[in-house]
């Protein structure tokens, strides 16, 4: 059960923060961080009270068996103040159920466009699997150290909870086919062309006979519906570079855009290329596709201009990957 949590409830979800922050986010910060941090939830308790009965805050608290085992708080509908799950059910989904109650709120304001977090260094990788992008470099602040994140509030939607992301199954392989041809960037106004164009050498090789010793795929699934799929392959393409770089591909169906799965998608796949030994991915994308600032958002930087077979600019991206040194909290 979630609930919004109560002036008499709400020490007992501080004491959870702090005990959790203490076990997992503590390590990152200094001394002074510690303090910053403790301070905070053992001096603050009546100015937060104090907020949330004025609604500057909101606080969420998920019970099991009437214990509370995960809490996420706003401030000002719009940014996440704190979010901490019991160590007994990491892995276990309770940050996502918490967040879909706070992203589901801040959509019923029509003047929010984006939810921001200072994230721990601890929590970036929950917060990426959420949907998160982000927004700039690590910071401190009287020993706080955070990373600023935000994530887009797509109008008319909530965020889903049912969306997995998952390794790709040899069954799944013809279905890129399909991501493929979602895949191909139309400028405004231009015809979309016909299905057969992807049957062209230097499109096809993004797909063909996928399954291959190196070959690494993702897809995202919703109720039983492959809606998105990331993958990479090391081939003579647009984007290679060489034997060791696997080059990238992306795509999402349309009508499921704007809603976080192509972050998920490329945050699953950065991990398991990680697993598999990469330390970098490439890709080639059109000069004036909308995708290059998304792509630079996951921290992808320009390197290379070149033409592709129908003469259009593509720039050339390549991203180090952050392998190991985050340590990660899966909800």
């Amino acid at each position: 059960m979630i609930k919004e949590l109560k002036k008499d409830e709400i020490r007992q979800a501080l004491e959870l923060v702090n005990r959790v922050f203490s076990e997992f986010v503590a390590v990152d910060y200094s001394q002074q961080g510690r303090k910053s941090f403790n301070d905070y939830l053992k001096f603050k308790f009546d100015e937060v009270s104090n907020d949330v009965q004025t609604g500057h805050k909101k606080i969420w608290g998920l019970y099991l068996d009437d214990e509370i085992v995960g809490v996420i708080a706003t401030r000002d509908v719009s940014h996440i103040a704190l979010m901490f799950v019991d160590k007994r059910y990491h892995r276990k989904g309770i940050a996502k159920r918490l967040y879909h109650i706070a992203f589901s709120e801040a959509a019923k304001n029509t003047d929010v466009t984006h939810i921001t977090v200072n994230s721990s260094p601890y929590a970036v990788k929950v917060y990426e699997r959420l949907g998160f992008i982000k927004t700039g470099e690590q910071q401190e602040l009287n020993g706080i150290i955070y990373v600023p994140m935000s994530h887009t509030v797509v109008r008319g939607s909530a965020v889903r909870t049912d969306t997995i992301i998952r390794e790709i199954n040899k069954t799944e392989y013809p279905l890129l086919d399909d991501f493929l041809y979602n895949a191909l960037f139309i400028p405004e106004g231009a015809e979309f062309p016909a299905r057969e164009v992807i049957y062209e050498p230097e499109i096809y090789i993004y797909v063909k006979d996928f399954g291959l010793e190196n070959d690494c795929g993702v897809v995202a699934e919703r109720n039983g519906v492959i809606i998105g799929a990331a993958w990479t392959r090391i081939i003579p393409a647009y984007g290679h570079l060489d034997d060791s770089t696997p080059e990238l591909a992306i795509s999402v169906l349309p009508d499921m855009r704007s809603q976080g799965v192509g972050a998920m998608l490329m945050r699953r796949l950065f991990d398991l290329l990680c697993e598999r030994g990469y330390k970098r991915t490439s890709l080639s994308v059109q000069q004036d596709n909308p995708a290059v600032r998304f792509y630079k958002q996951l921290g992808y930087v320009i390197t290379d201009e070149k033409l592709d077979h129908a003469g259009h600019g593509d720039y050339i991206m390549v991203k180090n990957l952050e392998c190991g040194g985050i340590m990660e909290n899966v909800e």
